[in-house]
């Protein structure tokens, strides 16, 4: 199984939700834009897939070239296969084919996007990145090898990037996949008031029990909710609330830890949820909003998905037993917490509870 987007590991249950979207306008043919990602294992690569979330001029004369490149310090040093092109593409993913390459194992690599068409002036179109840019979680632009930087001159200089790694996948001659296949996101669509609540379900690990203290949701506030901000952890048909906070302790789009007042133990191999509410009334326009993320809707890369993970709502959070919608195409981000180490040890490594939250307070 490869890596989805946000680097999910056994250091942690849940989604690692960007928390911002860029894109790079490729309207020169010398732009260029750099999605950096070190080898899971020694494969060959056939195919590329990229995003895109503006495109302009004539969608029959669009071009798109990916190359791989080696690193070097940190930037694209020299092309070692491709361009490999996709034509007469319009909005959202692109896949070019035709690449055969074989990767080192451990070593770094870029994935470099250039604009092949005639008039790349005209026919121009932006690819997309997703953010790791979140301190609340003890990221960095380069974390596990993943970057995003770009170039107006062909690639003779690079400019780093505000956010972490671009939206791409990967596909290997062995059938295989890998990559970031995650997109778009929206801060304002899963508004928390009255009877609703949106989260995520997903599958423990073999392994250890763990030990949740508690979880971390990204989150912004709509207005003025009067009610409090809770996370709710259901497994074994029983339902777990944190501690609350208000909206005065929100003031932007941020990872908000919520704690238990008792940790909570999940069983491994077990189907839980973890989700969000309000526990006030409030309405559309006074609500908590949690991020929503987009998912490739294809079922190569919905496989990357660690843990079966998968987004849920519903209209009734009291239900006996609660009804729930669910989505495989979006995801929102929230986190369990380990309490302990020797609680979150997974059977393929990892021992520390990610050190993810120093430069938050538990609620």
């Amino acid at each position: 199984m490869g890596t989805v987007g946000c680097k999910l590991t056994p250091q942690m249950l849940g989604y690692r939700c960007p928390q911002n979207i860029e894109a790079i306008n490729h309207n020169s043919a010398n732009t260029r834009a750099a999605h950096s990602f070190i080898a899971t294992h020694s494969k060959t690569i056939n195919n590329i897939s990229v995003v895109f979330n503006t495109v302009a001029g004539t969608q029959a004369n669009r071009s798109i070239g990916i190359e791989i490149y080696s690193d070097v310090n940190g930037a694209p040093g020299a092309s070692l296969a491709g361009p490999i092109t996709a034509t007469n593409f319009a909005l959202g993913w692109v896949t070019a084919t035709g690449m055969s390459y074989a990767l080192i194992e451990g070593a770094r690599y870029w994935i470099v996007t250039s604009n092949s068409a005639a008039a790349p002036n005209v026919d121009t179109f932006s690819v997309q990145a997703a953010s790791l840019r979140q301190t609340e979680i003890n990221s960095s632009n380069s974390a596990w090898g993943n970057a995003w930087i770009r170039s107006a001159d062909g690639g003779a200089t690079w400019v780093s990037s505000a956010v972490g790694s671009g939206s791409w996948m990967i596909e290997y001659s062995d059938g295989s996949f890998e990559g970031f296949p995650e997109y778009n996101h929206t801060t304002l669509t899963a508004r928390l008031y009255g009877t609703l609540a949106f989260g995520i379900s997903l599958v423990s690990p073999e392994g250890p029990s763990y030990l949740i203290d508690g979880i971390t949701v990204l989150v912004r506030k709509v207005g003025a909710p009067t009610g409090n901000l809770h996370c709710k952890l259901l497994v074994g048909g029983v339902e777990h609330t944190t501690l609350g906070v208000g909206a005065g302790n929100i003031p932007g789009i941020q990872w908000v830890p919520l704690r238990f007042a008792s940790a909570v133990i999940i069983p491994p191999n077990t189907e839980f949820k973890l989700y969000a509410v309000n526990s006030a009334a409030d309405d559309v326009g006074n609500a908590f909003a949690l991020t929503q993320v987009s998912i490739f809707d294809n079922i190569n890369a919905k496989a990357l998905l660690n843990w079966s993970l998968k987004s849920v709502s519903t209209a009734d959070k009291t239900g006996t037993p609660i009804s729930w919608t669910e989505n495989t195409t979006t995801l929102y981000g929230l986190i369990a917490i380990f309490d302990r180490p020797e609680f979150s040890v997974a059977a393929s490594g990892g021992g520390a509870q990610l050190g993810a939250f120093e430069t938050g307070a538990w609620r």
